[in-house]
């Protein structure tokens, strides 16, 4: 199964996906925070 279905299909990942670009509207000095925090959300 694609990403593109996935995406379109199953809602954690959607949410995972969607939630990753949103770190593009951090401020810098808090990427890293927020990307190591969607981590430890990841199984």
């Amino acid at each position: 199964m694609g990403l593109k279905t996935r995406y379109r299909t199953e809602e954690p990942t959607k949410r995972k996906i969607r939630m990753l670009l949103a770190t593009a509207f951090l401020p810098v000095p808090h990427v890293n925070t927020g990307v190591s925090l969607l981590e430890a959300g990841t199984t």
